[in-house]
């Protein structure tokens, strides 16, 4: 008897050793953190994908005590992901974390500065930020913000810093590599790769404003015989097994295509996530196969939220989609497709009195979201405020304001300004301190402001109109009279 609970003993040492080898970890100490703030660790399993898409990600909590948190975090395969740490009151970029099964990973700081990681698997996002260290390097950076940058004259100076930055970044990471077991080598990899493709960032701000043709043909020119025979040479796609976890494979190769439109068609539409939605999708739907495909017309059908397409692309995706993450994910972001019931909200106004979509049976409303301190929503404002003043004696047309401010008086205070909303007859509403979260906005899969959404008379959505400051409301306005004459 003695022999057999002597054995049963070591059994279950040695089961035990290997289940706390297993666990994985993350402790820190933070000095300005209070007791019972939450910390909380965002796992992204099939890497970048809107923020508000909660479906694709995974949410573990620590809560401190004496300055101290510990979060446990159940990983049940040997792939790393990237991860995003959310610490309250930190007045800098959080930290994206990368971590693997096993792991058991410290780290410090206070609201102003992040420590290196120590522990068990600390080097993989050590190595990413120098890596990052690398990127924003000044002269990349002063080749970014180079005058006429996003024209000809600046665009091979942004190319060749970007160039120095990729071959400091891959040479630095083959020095590591020793230190790195082979997925978290790969995904650190694409993530060098995707540097290449980092130009568009400049030519996208810049297109908003619009090219001359001029400016379109010097950029063409620029892209095919400096960026492109770069990209040739360095760029390698990433492996199939890592690229479901890395944090920048859909961003990044949706880049890659918007770039390809640019030089062979000179679409700069294409670079922008709202525009170009079908063709995009048609092409990743014919071109890639599995779990690949399945995850890059996700990240496209929610990144693309303004977008007319997303009826076409989401209908088409229920047939092809099999990953139920996925499946979820847009089953639940995709319900403000024309032709479809729009959602019966319950939203506050400034006098804490209750509004639901029913009470504005039989009109047109023209919801308008927004927060304070949304630059954007300043410049809406003026033509937005044009536009309202067109059907300011129309009764059938309901302009509502609807901001994702959570603090009351704040919003109470905004409201009273007048830099973000129209006018006194507009009808301004609140989501009680919910923000994003409320359910309104995911059941429109609103994440950004502004944005403009257009409801008929039966209650059903419409087309997304233009922003105004685009074409200063006349999409909008065409809009809205065609509801009126049917």
């Amino acid at each position: 008897m003695k022999k057999i609970t002597m054995i049963l003993s070591l059994v279950i040492s040695v089961f035990t050793g290997f289940s706390q080898s297993k666990r994985t970890v993350l402790t820190g100490e933070f000095s300005h953190l209070k007791d019972k703030d939450t910390v909380r660790l965002l796992v992204y399993r099939y890497g970048e994908f809107p923020y508000s898409i909660k479906e694709l990600r995974e949410s573990y909590d620590g809560v401190v005590r004496e300055k101290q948190f510990k979060i446990n975090i159940p990983l049940t395969d040997d792939l790393p992901y990237e991860c995003l740490l959310v610490i309250p009151r930190l007045r800098i970029s959080g930290d994206i974390i990368i971590i693997k099964r096993g792991d058991q990973l410290h780290i410090s700081g206070s609201d102003v500065v992040i420590n290196a990681l120590t522990g068990k698997g600390a080097e993989k996002t050590n190595v990413l930020r120098k890596l990052n260290e690398i990127w924003n390097s000044p002269a990349l950076k002063a080749a970014a913000a180079a005058p006429n940058a996003s024209g000809a004259s600046g665009l091979p100076l942004l190319i060749t810093a970007s160039q120095n930055a990729f071959a400091a970044g891959n040479n630095y990471l083959n020095t590591q590599r020793g230190r790195l077991d082979n997925h978290s080598f790969k995904m650190l990899k694409a993530y060098i790769n995707g540097m290449i493709s980092e130009i568009a960032n400049t030519l996208y701000w810049y297109s908003n404003v619009g090219y001359s043709q001029a400016q379109k043909d010097s950029i063409q020119t620029v892209l095919k015989n400096v960026w492109l025979p770069f990209k040739k040479r360095a760029y390698s796609s990433p492996d199939v097994e890592t690229s479901l976890s890395d944090f920048y494979f859909s961003k990044n190769l949706a880049t890659d295509y918007a770039l390809k439109q640019v030089i062979d068609h000179q679409n700069f539409n294409a670079l922008k996530d709202n525009s170009d939605l079908k063709e995009k999708y048609i092409y990743f739907k014919t071109h890639y196969s599995g779990l690949v495909r399945e995850k890059m017309i996700t990240f496209l059908i929610l990144s693309a939220p303004k977008s007319n397409d997303v009826g076409y692309c989401y209908d088409d995706a229920k047939k092809i989609i099999t990953n139920n993450s996925f499946k979820a994910a847009l089953d639940k972001y995709c319900q403000c497709i024309p032709g479809s019931p729009a959602y019966n909200f319950t939203l506050l106004d400034s006098n804490k009195v209750i509004h639901h979509l029913t009470d504005y049976k039989g009109k047109i409303l023209v919801f308008d979201f927004w927060f304070t301190g949304c630059g954007n929503c300043r410049e809406l404002t003026p033509k937005l405020r044009e536009v309202e003043s067109r059907y300011a004696n129309n009764s059938k047309v309901v302009f509502i304001s609807i901001s994702s401010d959570k603090n009351f008086n704040l919003w109470k205070n905004s409201i009273r300004d007048g830099i973000y909303t129209t006018s006194p007859q507009e009808i301004n509403l609140y989501t009680s301190g919910n923000g994003i979260a409320d359910p309104l906005y995911y059941k429109t899969n609103t994440y950004s402001a502004p944005t403009l959404k257009l409801v008929d008379a039966n209650g059903n959505w419409c087309e997304n109109p233009i922003d105004c400051r685009f074409d200063n409301g006349k999409d909008l306005i065409g809009k809205i009279d065609r509801l009126l004459n049917n």
